[in-house]
């Protein structure tokens, strides 16, 4: 059976749907985890480690950049 493009994105977000519908909330569309860390990501800013942080730092330093990121509580 073959399907146009349009018609494998609609029954594949079906598919998804219905298996929400039904309290399983661990199936995504392609790019749907991306798109929600991102929204979180421009919300609540980028999570970093505190190694991280140092590296970034550092770096900044070295190419005589200003570094002003802190940690959020």
């Amino acid at each position: 059976v073959k399907y146009s493009l349009s018609e494998a994105k609609r029954r594949i977000g079906e598919s998804v749907r219905t298996t929400r519908r039904c309290g399983n909330d661990l199936m995504f569309l392609p790019g749907e985890k991306e798109q929600i860390a991102r929204r979180k990501n421009q919300k609540e800013g980028i999570p970093m480690t505190s190694d991280h942080l140092k590296k970034l730092e550092a770096v900044a330093r070295k190419v005589g950049v200003a570094f002003n990121l802190k940690p959020i509580a």
